[in-house]
């Protein structure tokens, strides 16, 4: 079996750099496994920020497949090679492969993360014995497994694909809420950094009565047992916590949510605790939404004002995840 692909997460300012390649991770696989595999797989790593090149969105009608392959090589930060016995056994996948080993000569850097599917050393080591001996993910671990793994290796080798280069990229665009939660629930760290939770506490999509809360993490006070539980809403960074006359719809709706999931907790205690072991109604809920740059000083004053108003919940921009995750961690 191969090794995991490890790697500690840099945690580094955010700083976009105007010559980053067009695409971070370029992925090669063989036609057989693109519905098991590269499909699947493409959709994970551009759920957690990374940008992904992938014949079937990048090829259009009249486009030349030569041409553009050789550009989404020629553009990449990484390939991602899906070694089977299907890519083995073809021409043109091998000829990607080829490719990405001569930028990988040029540059000096390993560039090329193996993924094995279905297939085992003594076959690689027969077709491609330099990717044989090197650490590789392995699609019987599960996608959402070999996702990580290839997050861990693209921001363990360069930190402009780190987590918090990656959400400053996320943040910039048009993400909604719903895609802002996807990529934090693959970067965790993020988030626990922010509320200073525990890791492996944290909880997507959690239904409490009537309220559905993205995402619920907790802290264990060591001296005291006492655990704390934090909930959290995301709206889409481009839309204003406050507009000119109060609070945003959107963040009025999920402040709401947590009140309702608050009430619930109160009558159905037990119930509550099943989902979301010894919460109570003293959690902690949080509203992210917008960045600081879209409150002017009046809609800043207006959002300190609405806080101060709201009983357990604060309503807070995505500054606040970048600000805590650009900490020096010494």
């Amino acid at each position: 079996m191969p090794g995991r692909i490890m790697g500690a997460l840099p945690r580094q300012q955010v700083v976009l750099e105007a010559d980053m390649p067009p695409w971070d991770v370029f992925i090669s696989y063989a036609s057989e496994d693109k519905d098991e595999v590269a499909l699947p797989l493409s959709v994970a790593l551009r759920r957690a920020g990374l940008r992904v090149w992938l014949d079937r969105q990048e090829i259009r009608v009249g486009d030349s497949l030569n041409d553009k392959i050789n550009e989404g090589l020629a553009n990449s930060r990484f390939g991602v090679v899906i070694l089977s016995p299907a890519f083995l056994a073809k021409s043109f996948p091998r000829k990607e492969l080829n490719g990405l080993s001569a930028i990988e000569d040029a540059t000096g850097a390993q560039s090329i993360i193996p993924v094995w599917h279905r297939i085992d050393g003594t076959v690689l080591a027969r077709h491609a014995p330099l990717l044989a001996d090197r650490l590789a993910a392995n699609t019987d671990d599960g996608i959402p497994t070999v996702t990580t793994q290839i997050l861990d290796a693209v921001a363990d080798t360069h930190t402009a694909l780190s987590p918090l280069r990656l959400l400053g990229n996320l943040l910039g665009g048009d993400a909604d809420g719903e895609a802002v939660g996807e990529f934090l629930a693959f970067h965790p760290d993020l988030m626990h950094r922010t509320l200073h939770s525990q890791p492996g506490t944290e909880r997507w999509s959690v239904h409490l009565g009537p309220a559905s809360v993205d995402l619920c993490a907790s802290r264990t006070q060591y001296t005291t047992g006492e655990m704390t539980w934090f909930l959290v809403q995301f709206e889409p960074p481009g839309s204003p916590a406050m507009t000119g006359t109060g609070p945003a719809a959107g963040v009025e709706r999920r402040v709401a949510e947590l009140r309702d999931a608050r009430r619930w907790i109160a009558r159905n205690l037990r119930a509550a605790r099943r989902a979301l072991p010894r919460i109570d109604v003293g959690f902690s809920g949080f509203v992210v939404s917008g960045r600081r740059s879209l409150l002017d000083q009046g809609r800043a004053t207006a959002l300190r004002e609405y806080n101060r108003e709201l009983l357990g919940t604060t309503v807070r921009t995505y500054d606040w995840i970048v600000d805590a995750a650009a900490e020096d961690p010494e």
